[in-house]
């Protein structure tokens, strides 16, 4: 994930967590459960 300079910035841990669910992708996660488990993630963070 390439992140930008200027004011407009990912929320804090997002490339983090986007690393860790697209790396589970390799030990069996299907994509439905990454999308989730992202959709999960990014809900907390409100």
């Amino acid at each position: 994930m390439i992140v930008k300079q200027g004011e407009r910035q990912p929320v804090q841990g997002y490339p983090e967590e986007l690393n860790t669910r697209i790396q589970s992708l390799f030990t069996g996660a299907s994509a439905g459960d990454v999308a989730a488990k992202l959709d999960q993630w990014w809900d907390s963070q409100g």
